[in-house]
């Protein structure tokens, strides 16, 4: 009876396990999809400019509060995880987050190349995004959030 259990047991885990993949094909909500196809933020600022170098694209850098910064989780879920976004950023940008998280630790080295940075550029509130060209030079920035979704945040990015 226990070997009737267990095989029954694991025989549901296994079903769980395929039903959940099955949620997780293309669901036709482009925003659901991009999740899959979502691109990774950086952390080496200058492994992002050598990238930048190469591929004649600028940086993004996003200096963030991620887990407690209120406009920085609005402006994530708002704009930069949207599929709009993804897709614009993939041929036009090289992302770079710069994190300053107050519950999640992060590595030492990173949080000192974090506040290295914060400071060089002036960052003075979070959300604060500065574009720079692969010598690091500043072309733009903006600070808080960006009202006007993805398409108004793409457009200062290209102004």
């Amino acid at each position: 009876m226990k070997k009737l259990t267990a095989s029954f047991l694991l025989s549901l885990i296994a079903i769980a396990f395929a039903a959940c993949d099955d949620t997780n094909a293309n669901t036709g909500n482009p925003d659901a999809d991009a999740a899959e196809s979502r691109i990774e933020w950086m952390t080496d600022y200058e492994l992002a400019r050598e990238l930048s170098r190469e591929a004649g694209k600028p940086v993004l850098m996003n200096f963030t509060g991620s887990d407690w910064c209120p406009p920085c989780i609005q402006m994530k879920s708002d704009v930069l995880d949207t599929s709009t976004f993804q897709e614009y950023a993939k041929g036009n940008l090289v992302l770079l987050e710069l994190d300053f998280p107050r519950q999640a630790p992060i590595d030492e080295e990173l949080e000192r190349q974090n506040e290295e940075l914060a400071s060089s550029y002036g960052v003075q509130g979070f959300p604060t995004f500065v574009v720079i060209d692969g010598e690091g030079e500043e072309l733009r920035r903006s600070v808080g959030y960006t009202r006007g979704g993805p398409d108004a945040f793409i457009a200062w990015i290209e102004d």
